[in-house]
Formats: structure tokens, C-alpha cells, sequence
């Protein structure tokens, strides 16, 4: 039983560091559909205030993400996790659950912001339909399926054999 836990254990360590990974460049994507957002109403629309403040806010929910992410990325690599564990032991495995949900959380925050905002734009600007579009495209489809297929069961499992892994080892 322990060499599977341990077995299961490397592979999701694995899994996990690779779906941060693939998590980063997403960020790094909304930063910058974001901040064109920004600097299209700060040119053509001198201040729609609310949106602006709404636009602001996922950007900062975003940043808060990818700071979780670098943590999580720290905290699930194995040499400073061993490290970690002999100074702090369970209290580690804790802080690497409230990032996992901080997260998701702040994730959820910044989609459900972009998903009111998304449509703003879509009434606001006319010319610029095909790019609102391609957003509306991206976070439906890409974002959705990588939170809900991969992120949350992934992070979910990770989790539960990181606490098998160090409770029964």
C-alpha cells in the first residue's frame, strides 16, 4: 500500500507541477487581453468608470492568481517540499490546499467579472466585434475546460495523496 502511494504520489507531483505550467501562459494571456481592454476604453471611451473599476479588479484578482500558482509551484517541488516538511510538517500540506483553493478562487473571480464585462464590450464596441468574439471563445471554451477537466480533480487528488503520502510514509 505504501509503494503505491508513493508510486501515485511522484506521478502526481509530476502532473500537478505540469498543469502549472500549462496554467502560466493562460495567465500571462489574460494579462494581456486585459490590459488591451484597459487601453482601448482609456482611448476611445474616456473612462467608463464601473467597467474600468470591474477591469482593474480581474486584474488584480489575476495577479493574485499567478502569485498562488508561483507558491503552489515552490511548495510542490519535491526538494523544497522535504525541506518545508522537516521545518513545518503538516502545517505545509495546509498551506498547499488554501493555495490550491486561492486559486481557484481567485479564478472564479476574474471569470465571473470577464463574463459581465464581455458583454459590455460586445454592446460597446462595434468595430472591434471579432476580437470580443475571440475572447468570449477563449474563456468559455479553453478556460473552462482546463478549470473544470484538469485544474480542480487534478489539484483535488494531488491533495488527498500528498496527505497519504506523508501520513502512511
Amino acid at each position: 500500500f505504501r509503494f503505491y502511494i508513493y508510486y501515485y504520489y511522484i506521478y502526481y507531483d509530476y502532473l500537478v507541477l505540469l498543469l502549472l505550467l500549462l496554467l502560466l501562459p493562460l495567465l500571462f494571456i489574460d494579462i494581456v487581453i486585459i490590459t488591451i481592454i484597459i487601453f482601448i476604453f482609456l482611448f476611445y471611451y474616456y473612462l467608463c468608470s464601473l467597467l474600468l473599476l470591474l477591469l482593474l479588479l480581474s486584474l488584480l484578482f489575476l495577479l493574485l492568481q499567478l502569485f498562488s500558482i508561483i507558491i503552489i509551484f515552490i511548495l510542490s517541488s519535491s526538494s523544497s517540499l522535504l525541506l518545508l516538511l522537516l521545518l513545518f510538517h503538516y502545517s505545509i500540506i495546509i498551506i498547499t490546499i488554501i493555495f490550491a483553493i486561492l486559486i481557484f478562487l481567485f479564478s472564479f473571480l476574474k471569470f465571473s467579472l470577464m463574463s459581465f464585462i464581455i458583454p459590455l464590450l460586445f454592446y460597446l464596441f462595434h468595430f472591434y466585434r471579432v476580437f470580443v468574439l475571440i475572447i468570449i471563445f477563449y474563456y468559455i471554451f479553453i478556460y473552462s475546460f482546463i478549470y473544470l477537466c484538469l485544474y480542480i480533480p487534478v489539484s483535488l487528488c494531488y491533495s488527498l495523496l500528498l496527505y497519504l503520502h506523508h501520513h502512511y510514509l
